[in-house]
């Protein structure tokens, strides 16, 4: 059946005046996938008849947070709605019509609630609010700067990623960065207006992220990023030089993260699962990078007197995510 829906919504995404992303599109297929296997977990997933019984999907969402049930109401509905597009004679159109809607209102109730947590929590879901109180920043900077053994290839890139989002307040992006030596980026790739680069320079411990693609690069345009932070630049260096033993005449397009024992670059839901897993094994809970954005953001203590630091610190803090100020007093400055 996934294989089934991925087909259907590939083509469905095309007639789409803004066609989804691969990933978003995998994440569409995997989260109705999962909906009726958390419905129905010992039948096979033949058909969306599952979403009919309303009460069964809202009852299998009962212990999730707000924003995941709003996530799998969505995807319900656009699992019928590829179904319309697919089958518009269908005579399951006129019990499909109705659940469209049912399924409508209910995400617009979750939506509701879920701005609602977030303006009573600071901008947090209930979910990260809790995490606030379990975990404090300086737990997550005592981490940041343990010791980790070169020789132990996943606590190495899970502790170096961590360190990126302690540095930079990025997206799930950082997955889709290619390494390139700053000769070979001015030869052939300064124009290259589609990728992510992890630029190398003076003698390969000193970097650039450079960013062309991100949730809001149409809107934005290209991030450049210099990494000055030295224990992060360290973290990279020997990364790529003892970790992984690249030659610096070898780096060029390799990824920057990667499984062990290949050249095949983590996924962005890869690695969001690697820097959940490594900061449930530390410290006890599942850190995300928007909430590592959320912990590292600049404030502004005082909104009717800011000082001209503190707004440096906002514009560039949303420059590198990639938001507006808007966005970023409302869902991210803690004060």
């Amino acid at each position: 059946m996934e294989n089934i829906l991925s087909e259907q919504y590939s083509k469905y995404s095309l007639s789409r005046d803004k066609p989804w992303s691969p990933a978003t599109l995998k994440t569409y297929v995997k989260n109705i996938c999962n909906l009726h296997c958390m419905c129905h977990p010992t039948k096979e997933f033949k058909n969306l008849l599952f979403l009919r019984d309303t009460e069964k999907v809202l009852g299998s969402l009962e212990s999730k947070g707000t924003q995941t049930k709003r996530n799998y109401i969505n995807s319900a509905l656009i699992a019928l709605t590829v179904n319309i597009f697919h089958s518009p004679s269908s005579p399951s159109i006129k019990w499909i019509n109705p659940l469209i809607k049912h399924y409508e209102n209910v995400r617009d109730v979750l939506y509701h609630e879920y701005m609602m947590e977030k303006e009573s929590n600071k901008g947090k879901t209930s979910h990260q609010t809790d995490v606030f109180s379990k975990v404090k920043k300086e737990d997550i900077d005592k981490l940041c700067n343990t010791e980790v053994d070169t020789n132990d290839y996943e606590e190495y890139q899970a502790n170096m990623i961590l360190n990126f989002y302690k540095s930079f307040p990025l997206r799930n992006e950082l997955a889709d960065v290619k390494c390139i030596y700053i000769r070979e980026y001015n030869k052939s790739q300064k124009h290259n207006d589609k990728e992510n680069f992890l630029v190398i320079r003076r003698g390969g411990n000193h970097f650039t992220l450079i960013f062309n693609t991100y949730k809001t690069s149409s809107k934005l345009g290209r991030k450049t990023i210099d990494i000055t932070d030295k224990r992060l630049s360290n973290l990279i260096y020997k990364w790529l030089s003892e970790v992984r033993k690249i030659p610096l005449n070898q780096i060029n397009y390799k990824p920057l993260l990667c499984c062990k024992g290949s050249d095949k670059c983590l996924t962005r839901n890869d690695m969001s699962m690697k820097l959940r897993a490594y900061t449930n094994k530390h410290l006890g809970s599942n850190i995300s990078s928007t909430l590592m954005a959320k912990y590292y953001s600049p404030e502004i203590k005082d909104m009717s007197n800011p000082t001209a630091e503190e707004i440096e610190k906002v514009v560039t803090f949303a420059d590198q995510r990639g938001h507006s100020i808007s966005t970023h007093l409302t869902h991210y400055n803690q004060s």
